[in-house]
């Protein structure tokens, strides 16, 4: 019984791992615009301060 309920939890994990690892996929396809600027003004602003 414990065996079988251990197996049964493991193998749901494992589709909940599969769904986000295709989310991550999707992400990576369409990378959030939102993340490049910010490290472009530190760059700009380190740039400055040299």
């Amino acid at each position: 019984m414990n065996v079988n309920i251990f197996f049964i939890l493991f193998a749901f994990l494992l589709v909940i791992v599969g769904s986000l690892a295709k989310n991550n996929n999707n992400n990576n396809i369409h990378p959030m615009p939102v993340l490049p600027p910010p490290n472009a003004q530190n760059v700009e602003c380190g740039d400055d301060d040299n």
